[in-house]
């Protein structure tokens, strides 16, 4: 048969967002949501390398030089997607970053959330 008058004949699929493909986003608030479908593997990455405090500017230096940037940038990537979706950056810059005190609870329930439900795909 004609593959081509095959494919015509047959209805297309509408393409799903993230948030419908993904039904446990329906845990999370439109802002943590918005959140998660802005971050990119090495963010999450970068999150967990925080989370963990441990040889922190190591493993974001590590982080950073796979996807040929600097831990300044990969730091300021987040804090933008950060304010632009949650109001406020979470990771405080200087000689040695850190997630800011009053997100480290949230961040690591997300985090808990993430490698449940959307890290296993990446």
């Amino acid at each position: 048969r004609d593959e081509i008058g095959h494919l015509l004949s047959q209805p297309l699929e509408q393409a799903k967002s993230p948030a419908e493909a993904v039904p446990a986003y329906a845990d999370l608030t439109p802002e943590w949501a918005a959140f998660v479908n802005k971050m990119k593997p090495q963010h999450w990455e970068a999150l967990h390398a925080l989370l963990l405090q441990e040889d922190v500017v190591a493993r974001l230096d590590g982080i950073a030089r796979s996807t040929f940037t600097t831990m300044d940038l990969l730091i300021d990537e987040i804090n933008d997607v950060a304010l632009s979706n949650l109001g406020d950056i979470v990771i405080e810059t200087g000689e040695t970053p850190a997630i800011e005190e009053e997100d480290m609870d949230d961040l690591r329930s997300l985090m808990a959330w993430a490698q449940e439900n959307i890290l296993q795909e990446i």
